[in-house]
């Protein structure tokens, strides 16, 4: 379970990626047992459970799926327990269950620490945002640099391909409205065929 004291966009999003890896696995078991029993399409459409999940807002912190056990009078539940005898009187007996030790806070190590940490100034869920979002775009530059010095390679070691193949190529682009010319040409540095632009 998420702490109480976490904040909401955060909890959501821990919730939902929990939720959602959980479904993924679930997924992968299945997937196999149902493409047998219920064909391809049927495995296919398990893949919506975790894009559903993915899409859900986050359920009521008090929802359960079926009320508890222990709320449910059972069908062998016990006759109540007889009262206690009677003693002599002026005797009394006082039965106190033991008191559970108070919850480990914060506050209960750190007296103060509280006062401190809703007084800071930093907010560590713009700031985890922003770090995120830093590292994608870190990430997709990154990718767009490696990819355009692999095709600086790739151009220096091409070869055109056979004018008739080219001249297809062409009315082909013309004929679905691409406005920059199509080059086909053949190299030895990808494993398979590669479309790029």
């Amino acid at each position: 379970m998420i702490p109480n004291d976490w904040p909401a966009p955060l909890a959501f999003a821990l919730e939902t990626t929990l939720g959602v890896t959980l479904l993924v696995l679930l997924v992968l078991v299945l997937r196999r047992p149902v493409a047998k029993r219920f064909g391809a399409g049927a495995a296919y459409a398990l893949w919506m459970l975790p894009l559903i999940r993915l899409v859900l807002p986050p359920l009521p912190s008090g929802w359960v799926l079926r009320p508890s056990l222990a709320a449910q009078p059972s069908a062998n539940a016990a006759a109540p327990l007889p009262a206690p005898p009677a003693f002599e009187e002026g005797i009394a007996f006082v039965v106190r269950a033991p008191e559970a030790d108070p919850p480990i806070t914060i506050e209960t190590i750190f007296p103060g620490a509280a006062e401190i940490s809703t007084a800071s100034p930093i907010n560590w869920t713009a700031m985890l945002v922003t770090l995120w979002l830093a590292g994608a775009a870190l990430a997709f530059a990154l990718t767009i640099y490696r990819h355009r010095k692999f095709m600086e390679v790739v151009d220096l070691e091409a070869e055109d391909s056979n004018a008739r193949l080219q001249e297809m190529a062409s009315k082909t682009a013309v004929e679905i409205g691409l406005k920059r010319e199509v080059r086909i040409c053949s190299s030895y540095i990808p494993d398979g065929p590669m479309v790029t632009g």
